[in-house]
């Protein structure tokens, strides 16, 4: 925050000098920090650095606190340093923004029944404040919610990252009252109206962020390359699948995955890849081939649930 006068209001002075000269702006509501003189015609208002160690870091903020409408005035009868005195009193506004969401943890396509929700602030929150603020629908239903213990933060390790990774006093942890209903649709909105611990301003406009709770595990989709393009697959191109839920391959072997899938007729230098919910066969594929993957039944997600029956799919390889 800067005012510029239009003469010199103060002598010419190094720069330790001009510390000590008073400087006639007022802000409201005070801040904590000082105004100083830059040059003869300038004064720049600076926030106290926070750097006291018994300070918490959400109890720390190093800057103009935000949701907050500040007013600075200078009085009349400031003076110049030839003796000029300004007539009227000069004032001005300006506001810092309300708390929004900058990061948030808990939402995908497909999720727990018992996600814990995380949303991480741009401005220090007060969770018990935010928490009536937050709406939380699943399968068109309202789902009351209530603050995640400690307990459930640490057991999910997205949830703990996101929580760890905010700046002192911003992050909201939450959760459902309830399980949330398998396959379905689930919509969080965050504010209107959710307040900070800075100031008293508001957010105007909700932040809103879809999921969807996990479904049976299915085979959703197939395709080489591209998952847009229904031509036909091209010699030395990788197939792959996709499934409806994050399959549960992390801790297994390439072996075992192996056993999992079986392609015919076979590839030469054959490689499986699993990325969360899809499966990557790559090789030498072959032109003028059809080759048949067949998933077996015994294939699982992270929730537990398996294929329950092999499932079987062409891949249709054309010229070069």
């Amino acid at each position: 925050l800067s005012v510029t006068f239009d003469q010199p209001m103060v002598a010419l002075q190094t720069v330790d000098q001009l510390a000590t000269v008073d400087v006639p702006v007022q802000i409201s509501p005070a801040v904590e920090g000082r105004w100083r003189w830059i040059g003869t015609r300038t004064a720049r208002f600076e926030v106290v650095p926070c750097d006291a160690p018994a300070a918490s870091a959400a109890d720390c903020v190093d800057r103009l606190p935000g949701a907050t409408e500040y007013t600075v005035t200078v009085p009349a009868g400031t003076t110049a340093a030839n003796g000029a005195v300004l007539a009227e009193a000069v004032t001005f506004t300006f506001a810092t923004p309300p708390p929004s969401v900058t990061n948030f943890i808990g939402t995908s396509e497909s999720m727990a029944v018992d996600p814990v929700f995380v949303a991480v602030f741009d401005q220090v929150v007060d969770p018990a404040a935010v928490l009536p603020t937050i709406r939380l629908t699943a399968g068109g239903d309202d789902v009351a919610v209530r603050a995640a213990t400690d307990a459930e933060v640490a057991a999910d390790d997205t949830a703990r990252t996101a929580a760890e990774a905010a700046l002192g006093g911003r992050a909201v942890a939450f959760v459902a009252t309830a399980a949330l209903p398998g396959n379905a649709d689930v919509t969080v909105e965050v504010g209107p109206g959710t307040p900070s611990a800075e100031g008293l301003r508001t957010s105007t406009e909700p932040a809103t962020y879809r999921g969807r709770t996990h479904g049976p595990l299915t085979l959703r989709r197939h395709y080489c390359e591209y998952p847009d393009r229904a031509t036909a697959c091209a010699p030395g191109q990788n197939m792959s699948a996709e499934f409806t839920n994050e399959l549960a391959t992390a801790a297994l072997t390439q072996a075992q995955v192996a056993e999992l899938v079986s392609v015919e007729p076979a590839i030469p230098g054959m490689r499986i890849s699993v990325w969360g919910n899809l499966i990557e066969i790559g090789g030498a594929t072959a032109g003028s081939t059809t080759y048949t993957v067949t998933f077996a039944a015994e294939l699982a997600d992270v929730w537990g649930q398996t294929l329950g029956e092999p499932v079987s799919v062409e891949f249709s390889f054309g010229h070069a």
